[in-house]
């Protein structure tokens, strides 16, 4: 289904092949758009739901199936429609559809909050596009209808014909009290709610999520997937921090974070028949966000980052490892307070700061010959090339290396200098195949198989959300 503002599309395809079997449009004719002032776009819901219904029998008298036929049913997002309903099911106003003006704003403000390569990367689009910033302006700006709003229907869970059981959330950090994935209880909300300050830039959202569920679809089970439970395998010694032992005991010790991509990659490796408990591997998610993590007989032994998301590598607006003298100077000397220097650290550093431009490496390419963004490049690519080679002593030499996340599944260039000068581990790009994005980019016959491998790391918590639906958790 695509569900268009002024018009809805269905296709019916064959899974097999990929053919298109069909296709319906309704209506005839594009729609108008109800426009109360200039830049506003409005539709109203029952509209939308009238003519998908009709799009769907005409596809059906074109060609006939049973809905029980149908394995899969897709929804496209071009829509970003926001219908909202009482608790009556009855809708409270027209529908704000993408192009209206009223989420720009908004989206722009959590574009810049988010990251710009954040949002390409994980979302695809514009938060300008999103449903949330049109549910933001009206909870700002009509309260009264804001106060009646019982739920943001999901349209597919009427076209499927099946009710959503349940819905997974990536949680960045799940700090010393959780270990596994679990279901979502009013405890882990409140918890995570004080651990905000652990991950500012993650955990608030990760809350939002679960409590907009909890008030919207009480009935359906929520399932939080901590990025940090991958690294519990660490060794002891990896955890420790070189604090009094007596904090280590109150839960200040180094977590690691990525999980969910790291474990999706290394399932991705036993897919494709790769023996990864044999195998030395280094996986390096490089992305707004960027860590490296060491993985032996599949499982993580070491990662860059520790107890927060702050250490290690540089990354697009923090600045990785940083002398906790710096810290001090600047709470004593300089007279900054905390929330100035949790500014500067989640904010205001690492590539952005540095280059004095931006997080996104892509700009950061096509400006490079600016000394201070070339700088900003080559100290991200050191720290990276640093933090690499140190985990090569920890597993004892490396016989794979993958590159993933945004920045490491699309920046060829940062691959090939993050890569020079690791020749002696064994470490050899063929640069034509790292030019063209291949799966396998390092040179035939190398020791050391260098891959460039997108993560999903949605997919790895759906996975998790199965499992525990499945009840094989």
């Amino acid at each position: 289904y695509d569900l268009g503002s002024s018009s809805v599309k269905v296709s019916l395809m064959e899974a097999a092949t990929g053919k298109t079997l069909a296709s319906a449009q309704s209506p005839s004719a594009e729609m108008a758009m109800i426009a109360l002032h200039e830049g506003w776009a409005e539709q109203h819901p029952e509209i939308w739901w009238a003519e998908l219904v009709n799009a769907t029998n005409k596809l059906r008298g074109r060609f006939a199936f049973h809905p029980d036929e149908v394995g899969a049913r897709g929804i496209s997002y071009q829509m970003h429609g926001l219908v909202l309903v009482d608790k009556d099911q009855n809708v409270l106003r027209s529908s704000i559809i993408w192009c209206d003006s009223r989420a720009v704003d908004i989206g722009n403000q959590a574009f810049t909050q988010l990251g710009e390569r954040y949002c390409l990367e994980n979302y695809l689009n514009s938060p300008a596009n999103f449903t949330a910033s049109k549910a933001r302006w009206v909870m700002e700006n009509e309260p009264k209808i804001w106060h009646k709003v019982d739920k943001l229907p999901a349209i597919e869970q009427h076209l499927a014909g099946h009710p959503i059981a349940a819905a997974g959330h990536r949680v960045v950090h799940g700090g010393a009290l959780y270990v596994d994935h679990q279901p979502v209880t009013a405890e882990i909300i409140a918890m995570l709610s004080e651990m905000t300050h652990l991950a500012p830039l993650h955990l608030p959202g990760n809350v939002a999520g679960m409590e907009a569920l909890q008030r919207t679809r009480s009935n359906i089970t929520q399932i939080a997937c901590f990025d940090t439970t991958f690294h519990r395998s660490m060794p002891r010694i990896a955890q420790l921090t070189g604090l009094p032992r007596e904090l280590f005991d109150e839960g200040i010790r180094r977590f690691g974070f990525h999980g969910l991509s790291y474990e999706y990659v290394v399932e991705t490796l036993r897919e494709a028949s790769v023996e990864v408990e044999a195998e030395r591997i280094i996986i390096a998610h490089l992305g707004n966000g960027a860590s490296m993590c060491a993985v032996q007989a599949g499982r993580s032994i070491e990662t860059t980052m520790g107890y927060s998301t702050l250490p290690g590598l540089l990354m697009g607006t923090r600045p990785g490892d940083v002398d906790p003298g710096i810290i001090l100077h600047l709470l004593q000397r300089k007279g900054l307070t905390t929330e100035q220097v949790g500014s500067l650290l989640y904010e205001r550093s690492g590539l952005r700061g540095v280059s004095d431009r931006t997080s996104d490496m892509r700009e950061l390419l096509s400006h490079s010959h600016e000394p201070a963004v070339n700088e900003a490049i080559e100290l991200f690519c050191y720290r990276a090339r640093y933090h690499l080679a140190a985990l090569t002593a920890v597993l004892g030499g490396v016989d794979r290396l993958v590159f993933t996340g945004g920045i490491g599944a699309h920046a060829a260039p940062i691959r090939a200098k993050i890569c020079q000068g690791l020749e002696y581990l064994g470490i050899f790009l063929d640069p034509a195949a790292n030019a063209a994005d291949l799966d396998i980019i390092s040179r035939p016959g190398s020791r050391v198989i260098v891959q460039a491998m997108l993560s999903d790391e949605e997919r790895g918590a759906a996975r998790h959300v199965w499992r525990w639906i499945a009840g094989v958790a």
